[in-house]
C-alpha cells in the first residue's frame, strides 16, 4: 500500500516536468525584472580622490626621497556602478585609493587599488581615470647655505636702506639630489616700500637657482622656515662742504681767496634727528696748508674725518675731494700822500692839531694785481687818529708840541703796506692859539 502511494507521488511530480522548469525560470526572471525596476544599477562619478601611499619608509629609510609626478597621487575621476540604493549612500570620503610602495615597478610606478569603506560587496564595478602613481626617486642630499637678507621696493623719498642684520645666517636644506644641486642661494626678503623708519620683523626664507629663479621650497626640507631681520632706514640730505685754508704763500705770492673743489656738496645719511641738524660740512683749515707755495695748490681731502657723529656718506667712494687754492705773484703800487689828503680824528678836547708834511709821503702797497690796481689815495683813506695814538702811548693829557704819529690806511683784504708811514703832528691848546 505504501509503495503504491510513493509511486503515485513520483508520477505526479514527473508529469509536466518541462512546464514546471519553464515556470521556475520565468519566476526568476520575473523577480529580476521587479528588482531592477525597484532598485536599478546606476553609475556615478566622484572627483579628485587622493591616493594614499603605503610603506613609504621603504624609500625614505634608505637615504632616498621620492616625488610624485604629474599629480598622479590624485585621481581626477572615479566611476562606481552599483544599485541606486547603494550609490546614494556613497560619498567621495568613502572611496579609498591606495598605492603600496612594496609593489613598485621597475619603471617607478605603483598600481592603484580602489575600494569603499562600505557596501564593497554590493558594488558592481569601481574604476579610476588613472590606475598608477608615478614616482621620481632620487638619492637624498643635504646642502648648507648662507642666508642673505635682501629687500624689495624703495623707502620713502629722501630715505635709504642702512644696515641689514639677521638673527641666523645659515640654513640647511635636504631633498632630492637634482633639486638640492640646483639651489644656489637662500634669501630672507623684506618689502621696504615707503618706509621712513627702521623695522624689525620675521622673513620667510626663499631658495633660488643660479639664474635667480625661485625654487619651490615645498620640495626641499629646510631646517628653518624663517629668520628675524632688522633693517635700518636712514634719512638723507645734500649739504654744502665748506673749506678753510691755513698758512701763507711764499714771499712775493698771495692766495687769491678763491677756492675750487671738484665737488661742493656731500650726500649724507643718518638718523632723521641728526641729519636734520646738519647744515654744512666744515673742513678745518688744518686740512689745507698753503705755506710757502708759489703756485696754485691742490690738496686731497677725505671729508669722512669731518662728518658729525652719527652721519655717514651715502656713497663711501665719494669721500675724497680735490681742493685747489689759487695763488698768484704779488705786485706793488706807489701812491703819493700829501698833507691835505690826511684826515685827522680823535683830537683831544681843547686842542688843535695840524700835520707838518712839506714834501708828502710815498705809500707802497703790495698785493694781488686786481686788488692793488684799483686803489688810489681816496680809496686808502689816510688817517691820523690822535686818540688811538695817545692810548698806545699811555698819554692822557698831551703836552703842546710836535709828535711823530703813524698814518693808518684802509686797505682791502690781501693788500698790505711795504712799510709804515709817520708824519709830524703839531698839538696846541686852543686858548694859546687864540692869543
Amino acid at each position: 500500500m505504501k509503495n503504491n502511494t510513493v509511486k503515485d507521488f513520483l508520477k505526479k511530480i514527473s508529469n509536466n516536468m518541462g512546464l514546471k522548469i519553464i515556470s521556475l525560470i520565468a519566476s526568476f526572471f520575473l523577480w529580476a525584472i521587479v528588482t531592477s525596476i525597484s532598485d536599478p544599477a546606476v553609475t556615478q562619478s566622484f572627483y579628485n580622490i587622493p591616493v594614499t601611499l603605503l610603506n613609504t619608509d621603504i624609500i625614505t629609510g634608505s637615504s632616498r626621497v621620492y616625488e610624485v609626478l604629474d599629480q598622479s597621487d590624485v585621481i581626477s575621476r572615479v566611476t562606481i556602478r552599483a544599485p541606486r540604493s547603494v550609490i546614494s549612500e556613497i560619498s567621495s570620503s568613502d572611496i579609498e585609493a591606495t598605492a603600496d610602495i612594496m609593489e613598485l615597478s621597475s619603471l617607478d610606478t605603483i598600481s592603484i587599488r580602489l575600494s569603499t569603506k562600505a557596501y564593497q560587496d554590493k558594488i558592481m564595478s569601481i574604476q579610476g581615470s588613472i590606475d598608477t602613481v608615478k614616482l621620481n626617486i632620487e638619492n637624498k642630499k643635504t646642502k648648507t647655505l648662507s642666508i642673505v637678507a635682501s629687500t624689495t621696493g624703495l623707502p620713502a623719498d629722501d630715505y635709504i636702506i642702512g644696515d641689514t642684520t639677521i638673527n641666523q645666517n645659515i640654513v640647511v636644506v635636504q631633498g632630492a639630489e637634482s633639486l638640492i644641486d640646483s639651489i644656489a642661494s637662500a634669501r630672507a626678503e623684506i618689502d621696504v616700500t615707503g618706509l621712513t623708519q627702521s623695522i624689525s620683523t620675521n622673513a620667510d626664507i626663499k631658495l633660488y637657482d643660479s639664474e635667480g629663479n625661485l625654487i619651490d621650497s615645498s620640495k626641499a626640507s629646510p631646517n628653518i622656515k624663517s629668520v628675524g631681520v632688522k633693517i635700518s632706514i636712514l634719512k638723507t640730505a645734500v649739504v654744502p662742504v665748506v673749506f678753510s685754508v691755513e698758512g701763507a704763500a711764499a714771499s712775493g705770492y698771495c692766495a687769491t681767496g678763491e677756492i675750487s673743489s671738484d665737488k661742493d656738496t656731500a650726500y649724507i645719511s643718518g638718523d632723521t634727528s641728526i641729519v636734520d641738524s646738519v647744515t654744512s660740512i666744515e673742513v678745518p683749515k688744518e686740512a689745507i696748508n698753503i705755506s710757502d707755495e708759489k703756485s696754485d695748490f691742490t690738496a686731497e681731502v677725505d671729508i669722512t674725518r669731518y662728518l658729525p657723529s652719527g652721519v655717514s656718506l651715502v656713497n663711501g667712494s665719494d669721500s675724497r675731494y680735490y681742493v685747489t687754492v689759487f695763488i698768484e705773484p704779488e705786485t706793488s703800487k706807489h701812491i703819493n700822500i700829501e698833507r691835505d689828503d690826511i684826515t685827522i680824528t680823535g683830537v683831544p678836547e681843547g686842542y688843535d692839531a695840524s700835520i707838518v708834511l712839506d714834501e708828502g709821503a710815498l705809500l707802497e702797497i703790495i698785493g694781488l694785481s686786481d686788488n692793488v690796481s684799483i686803489l688810489n689815495k681816496d680809496a686808502v683813506k689816510p688817517t691820523v687818529d690822535v686818540s688811538s695814538w695817545m692810548s698806545d702811548k699811555g698819554i692822557t693829557e698831551p703836552e703842546e708840541g710836535f709828535y711823530s704819529v703813524p698814518v693808518s690806511f684802509t686797505l682791502p683784504s690781501g693788500v698790505r703796506m711795504s712799510d709804515t708811514i709817520s708824519v709830524t703832528l703839531h698839538l696846541v691848546r686852543k686858548e694859546q692859539s687864540q692869543e
